[in-house]
C-alpha cells in the first residue's frame, strides 16, 4: 500500500496505519536509550542535556512526518502521533526497563573498578607523601621554624636590640635591661 488515494479512507486502512505507527515507537525508544546511555556514562552540563532532548524531540517529529509522507499520503492525523507515543511507552516498559537495569549495573561495576584502581594507584602516593610529611614535620627545619614563629626566648637570650630580658625589683614584671646597665 503506497498511501491514501482518496480523502476518505476506510476504517480498516486507518486501523492498519495506526498499528504501523505504533512501530515508530521502536526506533524512538532505541534513540532514547542511546541518549540515556550517553548521559549515564558521560555526565555533562544541563545545557547539553537540553540540546540532546531537543534533538531527540525533533528526530521523533521528523520520523512521524516521514511516516505520514510515505504511508498516509501526506495527510497528518493525530492518531499517528498517538500510535508512536503508545509504541514508545510499550518499548520503555519492556526493553527500556531491562536496558536501564543493565545500565545501572554497568555503572556500578565501572565505579567499583575505578574506585579500586584509584585506591591501588593512590596508595603508594599517599604512603610516600605521609612518610615525607612525617619526616618534614619532625625534621630540624620545622623545629627552627616553629621556634621562630612562636618566639620562645629564654631570659638569657638577647632580643634584636641587644638588650636582655629580666626582672627588676623582684615584682615579676618583665622589663628590658639596656646595654648600659649590664653587669659584666
Amino acid at each position: 500500500m503506497t498511501g491514501l488515494e482518496g480523502q476518505n479512507p476506510s476504517s480498516a486502512l486507518q486501523a492498519e496505519l495506526f498499528l504501523r505507527s505504533m512501530l515508530l515507537g521502536l526506533p524512538a525508544g532505541l534513540l532514547l536509550d542511546c541518549f540515556r546511555t550517553l548521559r549515564a556514562l558521560l555526565p555533562h552540563h544541563a545545557l547539553l542535556v537540553f540540546i540532546e532532548d531537543t534533538v531527540y524531540v525533533f528526530l521523533c517529529i521528523f520520523t512521524v512526518q516521514c511516516y505520514v509522507w510515505m504511508y498516509a499520503g501526506g495527510v497528518f492525523r493525530w492518531q499517528y502521533a498517538a500510535g508512536a507515543c503508545i509504541g514508545l511507552a510499550v518499548y520503555l516498559a519492556t526493553v527500556g526497563a531491562v536496558w536501564m537495569r543493565m545500565l545501572r549495573r554497568l555503572r556500578c561495576a565501572v565505579r567499583r573498578v575505578l574506585r579500586f584502581t584509584g585506591k591501588m594507584l593512590m596508595k603508594p602516593l599517599t604512603c610516600v607523601f605521609q612518610k615525607n610529611l612525617k619526616k618534614y614535620l619532625t625534621g630540624r627545619r620545622f623545629w627552627v621554624y616553629n621556634m621562630v614563629k612562636h618566639r620562645k626566648m629564654h631570659r638569657s637570650t638577647p632580643n634584636r636590640n641587644g638588650a636582655q630580658y629580666g626582672t627588676e625589683q623582684g615584682n615579676g614584671a618583665r622589663t628590658r635591661k639596656t646595654a648600659e646597665t649590664r653587669y659584666f
